[in-house]
């Protein structure tokens, strides 16, 4: 089963000129149950624009999108809801809600769950995002981080509640961790791995920090010029050649000092 995109070319409104402005090109990838993609390019590359295309969110001007081999606008929300959870950079909330409130909206595409199955999803949700101890709290109340890994545990229920179907269902984050410290990066990114390689998700996850993703990706992406530059293992996409054309930078790359077979890279002063 994958989550995928065949050549698609996608455009977004231009605000201040009233238009279209094409921003991907031919673009194809693969969101592969049992593993973790990341989603790396330059600001303006591209990276939200082909999450909210493999999200149904926007359409694409040629090419299609597949969700399970069905065309994905031929899906109906209701059952993409049931089958992605979807991440976004900024979730847009502004009720006075509770946090288990805000949770528990990843259980809404699950209507035959009862009160106490819910509950459960939300508690080991909460759990597994590792904000248990906010669950009494007031979403608005919280810090920006905070708010981020509530967010989480909301797709968490979501991905929770699917997987009871016995089909693991794809996760699509869009910078999960830029709100927050490097011990909740790691620990969010680590419980991403996990459920890709032992609950079977597949997951595309948009990463700036180069390192992070050589780290925690098993496939990486990288998106310049409208297209894909690069895709593959961590070693043949993070080359200094390929780094210093994407990003403009200089940099180093080795063997990660305390596991080898992952990727260190240095930026050079």
């Amino acid at each position: 089963m994958t989550l995928q995109a065949e050549n698609i070319d996608v455009s977004r409104g231009d605000g201040s000129r009233g238009g279209q402005v094409p921003v991907l090109a031919k673009v194809s990838l693969s969101v592969q149950a049992g593993s973790v993609l990341g989603l790396l390019g330059a600001n303006g590359a591209g990276k939200s624009t082909l999450l909210a295309a493999l999200a149904g969110e926007l359409r694409p001007d040629a090419g299609r999108v597949l969700l399970d081999g069905v065309e994905l606008h031929d899906v109906p929300a209701r059952k993409q809801a049931r089958r992605r959870a979807v991440l976004p950079q900024k979730p847009s909330l502004t009720f006075d809600l509770g946090v288990r409130d805000v949770v528990s909206m990843g259980a809404y595409p699950f209507p035959e769950l009862n009160p106490g199955e819910v509950d459960a999803l939300v508690d080991g949700a909460l759990a597994q995002a590792g904000v248990a101890y906010l669950a009494e709290r007031r979403y608005p109340e919280l810090s920006g981080g905070e708010q981020q890994r509530v967010q989480f545990a909301r797709v968490l229920t979501q991905c929770r509640a699917a997987a009871r179907n016995n089909a693991p269902p794809y996760l699509l984050l869009d910078e999960p961790i830029s709100s927050l410290d490097p011990k909740h990066q790691i620990d969010l990114l680590r419980t991403v791995w996990t459920l890709a390689h032992e609950d079977g998700l597949g997951v595309l996850v948009i990463v700036h920090d180069i390192n992070l993703a050589a780290y925690w990706c098993d496939r990486l992406i990288m998106l310049a010029d409208r297209g894909v530059a690069a895709e593959g293992e961590p070693a043949a996409v993070l080359t200094p050649a390929l780094l210093r054309t994407v990003y403009d930078i200089d940099v180093d790359v080795m063997p990660h000092p305390r596991q080898a077979d992952k990727l260190l890279v240095l930026a050079r002063a």
